[in-house]
């Protein structure tokens, strides 16, 4: 019984927060790219907002621009999540995204 209702209960929670995030107002998507768009830069007005991350850059500059503007959901190769993964088990970044999409290896 008790491994029932933790079943369900984390399957509620992952509901919960996938309504949540489509409920929100302001979604701010981070993309760690190596070039920009300027379809990124026009869609910043709407309810979905693209934040750049150069893949070139330090990763020491992105941790400080993603705890001031903390992410919703994180699109990044696998490399740069696993950098993420260790400066927050650090307690470097102090974010929680909702969502983490991992993409090919540029």
């Amino acid at each position: 019984m008790n491994y029932l209702f933790k079943t369900m209960m984390e399957r509620f929670c992952q509901c919960r927060k996938r309504w949540l995030f489509y409920l929100k107002t302001l979604c701010r998507i981070a993309l760690f790219l190596r070039a920009n768009s300027n379809l990124y830069e026009k869609t910043a007005r709407g309810r979905i907002q693209f934040q750049f991350y150069d893949l070139l850059l330090p990763v020491s500059e992105h941790l400080v621009r993603l705890n001031e503007s903390p992410p919703d959901v994180i699109v990044s190769p696998p490399s740069m999540l696993r950098f993420l993964a260790d400066a927050k088990n650090r307690g470097e970044l102090k974010i929680a995204p909702i969502k983490v999409i991992s993409g090919a290896e540029v």
